[in-house]
């Protein structure tokens, strides 16, 4: 019963955790696209840009993710490795 217990609650950490990395992901994204000059109004606007208009380039040797708008670059990023250390996860962007 206990075991079980310390399960539920560390799924559920993990669950916030997962959340809050993929909120700040998306801030990162869409704060690259505001620099390029899109803004969009609420999430169905947005996300229906991003199918028409973006794509993402993956560097499999390197790890880098070119994210492109329209064929022009607007974020590059590079995850480390998240279980380096288990109290920060390094995810370095650039905005292009």
């Amino acid at each position: 019963m206990e075991t079980e217990n310390i399960t539920k609650n560390f799924e559920k950490k993990e669950q916030k955790l997962i959340e809050k990395i993929r909120e700040a992901q998306k801030n990162i994204f869409v704060e690259g696209l505001k620099r390029k000059g899109f803004e969009f109004q609420n999430n169905e606007d947005l996300d229906e840009f991003v199918r028409l208009h973006c794509i993402r380039e993956d560097e499999f040797d390197s790890r880098l993710v070119t994210y492109f708008v329209k064929g022009v670059a607007f974020l590059s990023v590079k995850p480390s490795n998240v279980f380096a250390n288990k109290n920060v996860i390094d995810i370095r962007y650039e905005y292009l």
